[in-house]
Order: C-alpha cells, then sequence, then structure tokens
C-alpha cells in the first residue's frame, strides 16, 4: 500500500494481525515503513544497492526515536550513495568510526590525560551529559547550538556553577580531538561561546559554616559511615578540595610521618602539596578500610563520585541547615584559620594556594612545620565544636 507519510499518519498505525506489514511513501520512493504484531515501526528503504542483483529492504531507523523528516532525509542521502557506487552500510560504517562516543573513548584513554587534572571528574561529566545526547553522531555534525542546549538546559535546572564546568570540559575535548588532525574537525562549536554572556557573570560565594552546621556535618558524616562519611570528614579536616580528597590513593601518604603528598597533577596549580595530618586526621585514615588503590571506593578500582544524592542524603542527615556546598567548607578552614591567628601565607598554602609573583620565585621554604601548626590548631577546634565539653558544674542534692 502507498500513501503520502504525515506523523498523524505513522501514529495511528495499527500492530500487524499477523507477521508484520508495510507501507510506502508517496513523497519519497523507496521509502517505507514496516508494522508488527506489536506495534514496532520501522523505517526501510528499498532499493538494488551496490554488487546486489535484486531489490532489498534495509533499516533506516525505528520511529518515532527517527523522525519522518529525519528518514526522508536519510532515504535520499542513501539513494545519493548508491548512485555513486556506494554501500550505504560500508559509509556508516566508516562515517561511526569518528562518532562523539569514539572520540571521547580515544580522548579518555589517550597518554596525556593520565596526568591531567580532574581527569576522573572529566570523563564522568561527558559520559553522564553530553554521550547519551551525541554519542552517535558524527563529531563534525555536532554544532554550536547543540552545546548551547546542553549548557542552556543545566543553566535551567540552577546548575550555573556546573554549566561553567560542562562547557570548559566538552571545549577541552574539542580542541584535543582538533589537535589530533585525524578526525575531520578543524573547528571547535564551543569557538565563540563566551561563559559570561550564555550563562552570567560569576559571583564569588561568602557562605561558611557556623559551629552548630559544623557538629551537624560531623555526625552525620558517622551516621552515613564509608566511604561518603569520611570523605566529607578528610575534606573537613584538612581543608583541602573536593576531588583532591576524593581522588586520593593511599600510595601518596605516609602515616608514619603524618604526611600527604598530593602530586602536581592533581593540584589545581599544578604544583605539587604537601599536608600535614593532624592526630585526628591518621586516626580517621587508620579507621578505613584498604581495598584497592582509592582511599574512597566502592569497588577498589575507581574513586567515588560525589554525585547529587549523596549530597541530598547529607542534607537529610543534617537537618535544618541552610543549603550548602562542598567548597564553603574549604572555606570554613580558611577563615577559621585566620581567627585562630595563623599567618596569612601560612593559611593559603594550607588550602593549597600557590605562592604569587615575586614570593614563588625567591621564598623556596616548605612552611611544613607552620602548616601542620595550623591543621594541629584548626583540628583541635573542630574537635572542641563537634565534642564541646560543659563547664557547669552539677548541683547535688543534699
Amino acid at each position: 500500500m502507498r500513501k503520502r507519510f504525515t506523523d498523524r499518519t505513522l501514529m495511528v498505525l495499527r500492530p500487524a494481525s499477523g507477521k508484520r506489514y508495510e507501507l510506502w511513501d508517496l513523497a519519497t520512493p523507496g521509502l517505507g515503513v514496516r508494522v508488527n504484531s506489536a506495534g514496532r515501526k520501522v523505517f526501510v528503504l528499498s532499493a538494488r544497492y551496490p554488487g546486489r542483483t535484486h531489490f532489498e529492504r534495509r533499516r533506516l531507523g525505528e520511529y518515532p526515536m527517527m523522525t519522518l523528516a529525519e528518514a526522508r532525509s536519510e532515504a535520499e542521502r542513501w539513494k545519493r550513495l548508491i548512485a555513486q557506487g556506494i554501500d550505504p552500510k560500508l559509509d556508516r560504517q566508516r562515517t561511526q568510526a569518528n562518532t562523539f562516543a569514539r572520540v571521547a573513548e580515544d580522548y579518555f584513554a589517550h597518554p596525556h590525560r593520565q596526568n591531567q587534572r580532574r581527569r576522573h571528574e572529566v570523563e564522568r561529566a561527558i559520559r553522564r551529559v553530553f554521550m547519551p545526547i551525541w554519542g552517535d553522531r558524527h563529531i563534525t555534525t555536532i554544532d554550536r547550538s547543540d552545546v548551547r542546549a546542553i549548557i542552556n538546559a543545566t543553566i535551567a535546572r540552577g546548575k550555573d556553577g556546573m554549566a561553567y564546568l560542562l562547557l570548559a570540559y566538552v571545549r577541552r575535548l574539542f580542541n584535543w580531538a582538533i589537535d589530533q588532525d585525524v578526525y575531520g574537525i578543524d573547528r571547535s562549536p564551543c569557538d565563540r561561546l563566551r561563559p559570561a554572556s550564555i550563562i552570567g557573570k560569576r559571583t564569588a560565594r561568602t557562605r561558611i559554616l557556623t559551629e552548630i552546621e559544623l557538629r551537624a556535618l560531623w555526625l552525620a558524616c558517622e551516621r552515613i559511615g564509608y566511604p561518603f562519611g569520611p570523605f566529607v570528614q578528610l575534606l573537613t579536616l584538612t581543608g583541602q578540595r573536593r576531588t583532591e580528597v576524593a581522588e586520593a590513593e593511599w600510595s601518596e601518604f605516609d602515616l608514619e610521618h603524618r604526611l600527604w603528598a598530593i602530586p602536581p597533577e592533581r593540584m589545581k596549580m599544578a604544583t605539587p602539596h604537601i599536608v600535614p595530618l593532624s592526630d585526628q586526621a591518621v586516626a580517621l585514615l587508620n579507621a578505613l578500610p584498604r581495598f584497592g588503590r582509592y582511599l574512597f571506593t566502592y569497588d577498589g578500582e575507581r574513586p567515588i563520585t560525589i554525585g547529587s544524592n549523596l549530597k541530598k542524603r547529607l542534607d537529610h542527615e543534617m537537618g535544618t541547615v541552610d543549603h550548602f556546598r562542598f567548597h564553603d567548607i574549604r572555606r570554613t578552614v580558611r577563615t577559621t584559620l585566620s581567627k585562630l591567628r595563623v599567618p596569612t601565607e601560612v593559611a593559603e598554602l594550607v588550602i593549597g594556594h600557590a605562592k604569587r609573583g615575586l614570593i614563588a620565585i625567591y621564598d623556596q621554604y616548605g612552611y611544613l612545620d607552620e602548616k601542620r601548626d595550623a591543621l594541629n590548631r584548626w583540628a583541635a577546634r573542630l574537635h572542641a565544636i563537634v565534642e564541646p565539653t560543659s563547664n557547669v558544674i552539677p548541683m547535688v542534692k543534699r
């Protein structure tokens, strides 16, 4: 049966009473739709393909995942290839070699990324956000509007900070693909996409946790348990960045000398960072289970992923505490160090801020003892907050 296809025509097609039936489009010769007894509707193209003596029906895609407009466009493209003596199946295999998913996998596996900061976080974000949408598309077909659509959707969910990161991560991937000069891409769809223009100007946060909130945080972590609870506790004790703690490896720790050496590839400033460990931090580390290379892991092979569900669980356990972000903990540590009269240059080094300007050139002193003293004072203050001692003398009834 032949009929001019419309979306309404396709939507009302009934399941086959037998094995299947086919209808053919009057607007696009050779384009048909095959309907089976379960009601599945598949676009097919009937043609004499290169190297074949008879007409064959080959699958184009399933409706409605493939729209009618897309099916007609793909059918015309196939017919052009056939006219040139090219089998569309072979052309599709060649094209699929440079899909976004394939290029992304090459990017993840490239040797230069093994020492790249935030490599795990970048890979998780690309797999979670971009690959489900672009995975099967040839990388050269992705344009600026596709990037903006994902960034705008992230902004619409109130995740401006995440939108900044996603744009930076995917920009890095496209720039890498261009540099390889093997994927047929010579221009990034992220070019001329300015974060401030499409997301807005970034505003500095000033939120710090009160002592009541710090106590609620610590006790909530104890209730949650491994691996998420101890992760947040070590984050609080050391004041380091979230990814630096989440991706920490046992090989970085010298518990005998109470030191944590974070390699430069995991630091924002790309310089090595030594974190002296307080008694509380060492006790926390000694209590952790050990399986695999990472401190905080579910399977022993990969570090934990700090997703929104874990944060929601932490918020629930803390009770009526105003919304905060993990980076606010780091800001709280830095602020409290100033309250404890820790010199500014030492407090900055504690949280991994590199020396700047001429100081970075002429002052090569490591301030290890000073940083240890600062973190010991912070740990003592935190302990006093979490387990306050009462100075009230109970009255004895006589």
